[in-house]
This record gives structure tokens, C-alpha cells and sequence, in this order.
């Protein structure tokens, strides 16, 4: 018989499985899947200050 890993939730306390997504009590999104979330995000930030450093950069040379 398999073991599940199990945490609990930061708000409500319930036990959930490792992966699942959102606590099935309180509806709140796991640490887990809230940490994925911060890190999409802050790649997309990234990229659109690369790709504005790169579209003025070559804006600027064009203009010389």
C-alpha cells in the first residue's frame, strides 16, 4: 500500500496530499502552488525589462 505525503494547510489546518493545488475545505491556493505562481511572475517581469533593454538599445542605434 503506497504512503501519501500529506501537509497541512496554512489556513485551515485540513490535511492535504502533496500535490494537490488548493485546500478542498477552505478553497486556498497551497504554498506550493502559490510559490509556482510568484515565480511565473517574476520570469515575466524579467523578460519584459530584457526585452525593453534590448528594444531601446537597438532604437537607439538606429537613431545614430
Amino acid at each position: 500500500m503506497p504512503r501519501y505525503r500529506t501537509i497541512a494547510c496554512d489556513h485551515c489546518g485540513h490535511m492535504l496530499l502533496k500535490r494537490d493545488t488548493e485546500c478542498e475545505v477552505c478553497g486556498r491556493m497551497t504554498r506550493r502552488e502559490r510559490n509556482l505562481w510568484i515565480a511565473k511572475a517574476v520570469q515575466i517581469g524579467v523578460m519584459l525589462i530584457a526585452f525593453a533593454f534590448i528594444y531601446f538599445n537597438i532604437k537607439g542605434l538606429a537613431q545614430q
